[in-house]
């Protein structure tokens, strides 16, 4: 698919995870062993008010 035009005039990546306002190391799935497989699993939150709290 990246192959195909629009996507193949684009190359090399733009922007790194140091200058990226959404990546965050602490929304990172955080994955275990779990027996004969493995636990992923993700937090959500919401905060309407924006505050933080």
């Amino acid at each position: 698919m990246f192959a195909k035009s629009p996507y193949s005039r684009h190359t090399g990546r733009d922007t790194f995870n140091d200058g990226d306002s959404i990546y965050r190391p602490a929304v990172l799935l955080k994955v275990t062993e779990d027996a004969d497989g493995y636990l992923g699993v993700i937090t959500l939150a919401a905060d309407p008010d924006q505050n933080g709290k």
